[in-house]
């Protein structure tokens, strides 16, 4: 699991002491929210609970070996609102969707220069300009499509794996945006 989630960034809401947001799960349990992109932490903030806290980056698997408890991941609304488009049939509703590119119903694997992974991506965008790429190097687009599974399949599937069989999870463009835009020097605007 751990290459899979090598350089992987997640975000979560902070106060001014350092603590983090939480709820509490269905078993009582504090759960710390952790967030698949920043604009799902930024849906959070309407709760005046965690108004005045701010969005931060932070990897995740300093997280999972930090954090002591469960976790509770969430999307945003828009990457649960396509997951549920892409999956009409699906009993409940996503919370926290990723995205695989599929090829003749088989996840499609990229050459990263140091063999092939595949990818598992947290933006519908960056899926579907997976399956665009893919139509331009000849593939059929009725071969191709776009299935979301819920993030925390995905780290369950990854923990059982006895070695790397080349699941790479990506970081969301977003989270990307606030890493780069909180770096010393940074003259964004």
């Amino acid at each position: 699991m751990a290459q899979a989630l090598d350089g992987f960034h997640v975000a979560i809401l902070e106060d001014s002491d350092g603590g983090m947001a939480s709820v509490q799960n269905d078993r009582g349990e504090n759960a710390l929210v952790v967030f698949l992109e920043p604009a799902a932490a930024e849906a959070a903030q309407q709760n005046p609970a965690v108004a005045d806290m701010s969005v931060a980056p932070v990897p995740l698997m300093l997280l999972l070996s930090a954090w002591n408890g469960p976790i509770a991941f969430e999307g945003s609304p828009q990457a649960i609102e396509q997951a549920n488009d892409l999956m009409p049939d699906m009993q409940g509703s996503f919370g926290a969707p990723t995205f695989f590119v599929l090829t003749d119903g088989n996840e499609t694997q990229i050459d990263n220069g140091q063999g092939p992974i595949t990818p598992v991506l947290l933006s519908y965008a960056d899926a579907d300009e997976m399956a665009s790429k893919l139509q331009e190097q000849g593939v059929e687009e009725s071969s191709i499509s776009i299935m979301p599974i819920e993030f925390g399949s995905v780290l369950q599937e990854l923990n059982t794996m006895p070695q790397d069989f080349g699941y790479r999870v990506f970081t969301h463009p977003g989270t990307v945006e606030l890493i780069q835009a909180q770096q010393p020097g940074d003259t964004a605007q």
